[in-house]
């Protein structure tokens, strides 16, 4: 929602946060209007101050980390498929879960532990790497530790927003 059209005052504001914890978003796009130029933003009359435009926007941002975290926590415990979309330092991995949330996967044994854990589907078919050959990993590595493996994991925790869970 705009954080501050033109002579909207906080009332507006306090709406939208209750629609939104009402609908149980997981997320808002927040913005102000910018009057450039050739926009009908540019001929408005009072607009919102650039302090108080800043403010409601950081208003929204709080209110969607709360959101964001909320609906994250009901999927805590719950059995969930994550698509690995990197390998992060310490033997974690990074992905993003079937319900579109971010996961880090913590392995303890690395490639292996996750490997162990999660075995790629029957009947195992690489896809093609479309890659450049100076950037795809060379064909002696095994696809089944490679990031886009499927994963099946149980969230524990969450951090920084994101889902924590042990390989």
């Amino acid at each position: 929602p705009p954080a501050a059209r033109p002579g909207h005052t906080v009332a507006p504001l306090a709406s939208t946060a209750q629609v939104s914890r009402d609908s149980q978003f997981s997320t808002l796009h927040h913005f102000s209007l910018s009057p450039r130029k050739g926009t009908p933003a540019a001929g408005m009359r009072d607009m919102v101050a650039p302090q108080g435009k800043a403010e409601r926007i950081e208003r929204l941002i709080e209110l969607e980390t709360e959101l964001r975290d909320d609906y994250y926590r009901t999927l805590l415990g719950r059995e969930l498929s994550v698509l690995i979309e990197a390998e992060l330092p310490g033997n974690s991995f990074a992905g993003t879960s079937c319900r579109y949330a971010p996961v880090e996967i913590r392995a303890g044994r690395g490639r292996e532990s996750l490997a162990t854990n999660n075995p790629p589907h029957e009947p195992a078919l690489p896809a093609k790497d479309s890659r450049p050959p100076d950037v795809a990993p060379s064909s002696n590595s095994s696809p089944q530790y490679l990031p886009f493996h499927l994963a099946t994991i149980t969230p524990t925790s969450l951090e920084s927003g994101r889902l924590i869970a042990q390989a």
